[in-house]
């Protein structure tokens, strides 16, 4: 994970709802195609979940929940190899 990750994760559980992507970009003062990728890869860590009828709205799940209380220790579950990996099967 990235320090920014955890900024993404964090800023998720602040608001506690569904977010666009550009949205949550704003709030870490990052570009939304960067954002969207560090995103995709936490979803397939199972950190965070997107919408599947709004390709661009996310929110954080209960993984990314227990990660931040430090209940859950990354490193003993999936993560993903690569951002091919993690954006398998998504067209926007």
């Amino acid at each position: 994970m990235q320090p920014v990750d955890e900024r993404l994760l964090e800023t998720l559980d602040e608001d506690g709802g569904w977010n666009p992507v550009e949205w949550v970009a704003g709030q870490v003062d990052r570009h939304p195609l960067f954002v969207d990728e560090r995103l995709r890869m936490l979803a397939d860590a199972d950190l965070v979940a997107f919408d599947s009828t709004r390709y661009q709205w996310v929110h954080i799940s209960s993984g990314g929940q227990l990660y931040l209380r430090g209940e859950r220790r990354q490193e003993l579950y999936p993560h993903p190899f690569d951002v091919g990996r993690a954006t398998r099967g998504i067209r926007g």
